[in-house]
């Protein structure tokens, strides 16, 4: 015992109680799965011990390893979670190329990937006891403020009795009572009632109440891309494998389509309760990152106010979070470690190539949009420091090289699909440019188009309130780029270049989208470069305060009106405003809106023409379980653009021998009906706007008289209430009934896939010492 004793003190093994923790974490997980259907308490302990094991530990042991600090508790625990999604995404990649290589043809079932899992959180267990520090992450005090953090806590709650009172009831009385409460959480704050400490518990707190309140509507994912994204997921569970893929895109994003499926094998979790509840709660960390951005960069302030800004912009909470929102977590970390300027030493550099992996990973658009802003910096940075002065920052340009040479490397080995969409990309610019050059024409989805289409009056004030914040901050960001190169032509100590220098280019972009859309409309633009750009709006507010009360001292304009116009903000997207003053226009406040909000028996109907229509599957068995190949003779399934979202997530093409047609669009705003002379028509009853509905029928729904020619002369198949089936060559009628687990059941003769673009439906494209972290 004495000699192990001294062993133990020449290694520096001194083991404290975070070690024992994770031991415990492990056995309690094995428990529970060995115990297997235990009832609600042991699913309960399997879940909170696998999320913990998933989504934080191996982080945290990370962050131990290179000497990350634990007492900024926030930060650390950012990163924490960051670092591990992304080890959890290279795991799930790893384990699913070397198991096959050990005759385990299942490498993501529970037993082998749990088992990777343990391995690894074991491995780092040892390796931080033996090399030190000793974990000791500082927890937290509860018990200066409990009253806040019970109202903080109950955020959720009232979010989820919001979303079921309108699921099962069809009333948005608890909507109200949510967005109020959200509302006076954050009025409270601005006001002063909540100690700054707790703003990073706020920010989350009300993110993810956000999020939530829209994504338990349904008990399927909500929204447009995230669809595919779902169908993909499930397939990597079905397989129990992931898997390159060279015709599907998605492959390339294990990170949104394999780690879902692994924390569903891994916690007993369903695929859509991971989709809806554990991604939201990652992406909630996105804007408590923005925080501390706009904290270390400015103030407090600055960083609660840009946090809510990105918070309550509406693409940030009206779709179940996927590949663009969850890259965002590992922007933010990035940013952090850049404000540091901790990429030039090796722990730095670390976490900065696994944040790396895990951004790659997660969505494409991002990958490129920020390495090229990288690289744009850094060389302003360069040739700010030999015109200007020293500019107070070192951004290399190595990393963002190094960034968009792997990504390129990584998305042309998993999938050329992805590659060959990339690569039209620069030309598909160039000819927008050429086109808004010679025509005036803009694009659809651009930032005119959209300034175009509100014409009501509630609509115009929601664009007005957007113009204000643009406004501000673009004047925050004028007043900080012009105040650092003062400093550094004068000597003085610059704050915050590298964010300026970062968000230059990505303004420059943002205004780009006014008349391109390089294969991102202009929301979903704003929504990329909010996490860099959302504090600098409460910069320029304070300017503009600053500004008023020194014409007269009367003038000034405190922060807290700031506050109210961010609820204001709050109010007009979740859908409140229109509900009170005019017509609901979404699922939060309107059962009926037809939005990406699919009920279960709307998805039901979906899963039957799955099931029932001469449609097959085009995957390899078993070889590579999801490798996608063509078929020649595909099925047309026509829907409206928004119907066609679901179809996305059940009957996809490429992975099923269909075709998905668009009915019609705002290029094509009626249904031709001479083309609907094969396949299936899906019609969704929400789909149907009645004439008290509309003025003018907007293009995705139907006129009643368009859903009358389709459905009437044509045979229904199936037929639910909430969709209608139709087969349009007028195949025989098939029992509405029958079980969707039956064999399929031919409807009809198999299709040609020949639908003339000049003539036909307009398909819709699928868009794409310690330190401190």
């Amino acid at each position: 015992m004495g000699r192990l004793a001294r062993t133990a003190r020449r290694l520096r093994v001194r083991p404290g109680w975070f070690e024992p923790t994770v031991v415990g974490l492990v056995v309690l997980f094995w428990a529970s799965v060995w115990l297997g259907t235990g009832g609600p308490v042991v699913g309960g302990l399997r879940v909170a011990s696998g999320v913990a094991l998933l989504l934080v530990v191996p982080g945290t042991l990370l962050l131990h390893l290179l000497g990350g600090d634990t007492t900024h508790t926030g930060r650390f625990t950012l990163f924490a979670v960051g670092l591990s999604l992304a080890l959890l995404s290279v795991l799930t990649v790893v384990t699913s190329l070397l198991l096959p290589h050990a005759g385990i043809d299942d490498p993501l079932s529970l037993g082998p990937f749990a088992g990777v899992l343990t391995a690894t959180v074991g491995l780092l267990v040892v390796v931080t006891t033996v090399t030190g520090p000793v974990p000791r992450p500082r927890l937290p005090s509860v018990s200066d403020s409990p009253s806040l953090l019970l109202l903080l806590s109950s955020l959720p709650t009232l979010a989820a009795v919001g979303a079921g009172v309108m699921r099962w009831f069809g009333s948005n009385a608890g909507m109200y009572l949510f967005i109020g409460v959200v509302g006076a959480v954050v009025l409270a704050t601005s006001s002063g009632y909540v100690p700054r400490e707790r703003y990073p518990l706020v920010v989350f707190s009300v993110a993810v109440s956000a999020v939530l309140h829209v994504n338990l509507l349904t008990g399927h994912v909500v929204g447009n891309d995230i669809q595919a994204l779902y169908f993909v997921a499930e397939r990597v569970l079905d397989a129990q494998a992931w898997s390159p893929a060279p015709g599907s895109a998605l492959q390339a994003l294990p990170v949104v389509t394999a780690v879902p499926a692994a924390v569903a094998m891994v916690t007993g979790l369903d695929l859509p309760t991971t989709f809806v509840v554990v991604t939201p709660g990652l992406f909630a960390l996105v804007p408590v990152g923005v925080y501390y951005v706009g904290t270390t960069a400015f103030s407090d302030r600055v960083g609660l106010y840009g946090a809510l800004f990105f918070t309550f912009y509406h693409l940030s909470f009206t779709y179940t979070p996927g590949k663009q929102l969850l890259a965002e977590l590992f922007v933010v970390l990035l940013v952090l470690l850049f404000l540091q300027n901790r990429t030039v030493d090796r722990q730095g550099a670390v976490v900065a190539g696994l944040l790396g992996v895990g951004l790659v990973h997660a969505h494409y658009g991002t990958t490129y949009v920020f390495g090229l802003t990288l690289l744009a910096a850094a060389v302003g940075l360069a040739v700010t420091d030999r015109v200007v002065g020293d500019i107070g920052h070192r951004l290399s340009v190595v990393y963002p090289i190094i960034l968009l040479a792997g990504a390129t490397a990584w998305y042309g080995t998993v999938s050329t699909e992805l590659v060959a969409t990339l690569r039209a990309i620069p030309p598909d610019t160039f000819e927008q440019l050429v086109e808004f050059a010679t025509t005036g024409v803009v694009p659809g989805g651009s930032g005119a188009t959209y300034v175009a289409t509100q014409t009501t009056l509630l609509d115009t004030v929601n664009l007005g309130l957007y113009v204000g914040f643009t406004l501000l901050l673009g004047l925050g960001l004028a007043w900080t780029s012009l105040d650092h190169l003062w400093r550094a032509r004068r000597g003085v100590t610059v704050t915050g270049a590298g964010l300026t220098a970062l968000a230059l280019p990505l303004f420059a972009f943002l205004g780009s989208s006014y008349v391109v859309i390089v294969s991102l409309y202009a929301d979903r633009v704003y929504q990329m470069v909010l996490p860099v750009l959302a504090p600098f709006m409460a910069v320029g507010y304070h300017l503009v305060s600053r500004g008023l009360g020194r014409v007269h001292g009367r003038l000034r304009v405190p922060w807290a009106l700031l506050s109210v116009l961010l609820v204001v903000l709050l109010a007009f997207n979740s859908g409140l405003v229109f509900a009170t003053f005019g017509t609901a226009q979404d699922a939060t406040f309107d059962a009926d809106a037809h939005e990406s909000s699919f009920s279960d028996v709307e998805r039901q109907g979906a899963v039957w023409l799955r099931t029932h229509a001469p449609v097959e599957r085009v995957t390899y068995q078993p070889a590579n379980k999801l490798e996608v190949r063509e078929y020649p003779d595909q099925t047309p399934v026509f829907a409206d653009p928004v119907s066609y979202q679901l179809l996305r997530s059940v009957l996809p093409s490429g992975y099923y021998d269909v075709e998905l047609v668009v009915l019609k669009n705002e290029w094509q705003p009626a249904v031709r009906f001479e083309t609907l002379d094969a396949g299936y028509v899906f019609v969704r009853e929400r789909a149907i706007a009645g004439p008290e509905e509309f003025a003018r029928v907007p293009p995705t729904h139907l006129t009643a008289t368009e859903a009358e020619r389709i459905t009437a002369p044509r045979n229904v198949v199936y037929s639910s209430g909430a969709v209608r089936l139709v087969a349009a060559d007028g195949g025989p009628v098939v029992d509405p009934e029958a079980s969707s687990d039956e064999e399929p059941t031919r409807i009809g003769a198999r299709h040609p896939a020949v639908v003339d673009l000049s003539t036909g439906p307009t398909r819709t494209p699928v868009p794409a010492e310690g330190w401190s972290p």
